[in-house]
């Protein structure tokens, strides 16, 4: 049973302020749960930010952040858009105290009033909710790659021969990188690139620069740009946080697939991001067949991590099945 000391609640915008403060101590490294983040990405598709904490008292002790949004009645509450996780952050004294299965059994049980589905996407070091209850989540293990930075050239050592083949093709066709803000840019070949795919960006063009616009802001964001002749073949937007750099949005025009534009662009972002002593550079996911074999060309480290699908009710069930029946 959940301890009747935990009271668990929806945070007020007012007092996003503390649940930062709380992030910051707790897990320094997590980008992807400050409040700022959170309310940007889930904008994006018209969600609700969200963040539920669970205090004792005053003392905030856990809490999740996500996005709240509806589709065909089914209220589900999972990470916002284009963001890789949203563990379950505790202050670990106590967790050591109270103990996990209890504050983690007393979140789920608030989240069962708010959501029909639940999905998280944790990381190593978050609670996990798998063993809490009888509500069995459905469970599937990812992986990230990453690639250790060290000085300079240092970081292209573990590239595999064709990554390394397509860098020579792409210093043959005169292709030129730089640093350059111009999320227009990116956009138009993302568009490019979904559309070799027979699909398409479900976001206009205003929402995603000025989404673009609040992140880079807050200093997180940096955009890189490819050229053939003058001509933006290939994008990269990274983002930026306590010496990690995450690949986080790309695209390349697919006519010039065979040039090499791709590799060459990663390349010279990793060697300028080692030289300006960034610790690691993270590809936010390998979990896309072919895209990950391409990711891991790259020589990084394999680091795994889950993410847990929760059906609420008949309603999340139903869900669970219509989605079922439709991938076939």
């Amino acid at each position: 049973m959940a301890n009747p000391m935990l009271d668990v609640q929806i945070l007020k915008s007012d007092d996003y302020c503390r649940w930062d403060d709380f992030v910051k101590q707790h897990h320094p490294q997590n980008l992807f749960s400050l409040s700022a983040w959170v309310k940007t990405m889930a904008g994006l598709n018209d969600a609700m930010p969200v963040i539920i904490v669970c205090a004792i008292g005053e003392k905030m002790v856990a809490g999740l952040a996500g996005a709240l949004s509806r589709r065909f009645g089914i209220r589900i509450l999972e990470p916002p858009m284009f963001t890789p996780h949203n563990g379950i952050i505790a202050d670990h004294d106590i967790l050591e105290r109270i103990g996990e299965i209890i504050i983690g059994e007393s979140i789920l049980k608030y989240l069962t009033k708010i959501c029909d589905r639940l999905v998280i996407i944790n990381w190593p070091g978050s609670i996990s909710l798998e063993r809490i209850g009888s509500m069995r989540p459905k469970i599937a293990l990812r992986h990230t790659s990453i690639i250790d930075l060290q000085d300079g050239m240092a970081s292209s050592r573990g590239y595999k021969p064709d990554v390394r083949n397509k860098i020579n093709k792409a210093n043959r066709a005169n292709i030129k990188v730089i640093e350059s803000y111009d999320p227009e840019c990116l956009y138009t070949l993302m568009r490019k690139t979904f559309s070799r795919a027979e699909a398409k960006i479900k976001l206009t063009r205003g929402s995603f620069c000025a989404a673009l616009s609040d992140i880079n802001g807050n200093n997180w964001l940096r955009m890189f740009l490819a050229f053939k002749e003058k001509m933006p073949v290939a994008a990269m937007a990274i983002l930026q946080y306590k010496g990690t750099a995450y690949s986080w949005l790309s695209a390349t025009d697919p006519a010039y697939y065979k040039d090499g534009v791709g590799p060459k662009l990663t390349d010279w972002i990793l060697v300028k991001l080692s030289s300006e002593g960034f610790q690691e550079f993270d590809f936010m996911g390998i979990n896309i067949q072919g895209i990950g074999r391409y990711k891991e060309s790259f020589g990084g480290r394999r680091a795994a991590y889950i993410s847990q699908d929760y059906a609420f009710g008949i309603k999340g069930r139903s869900f669970r099945f219509i989605q079922k029946v439709l991938r076939g």
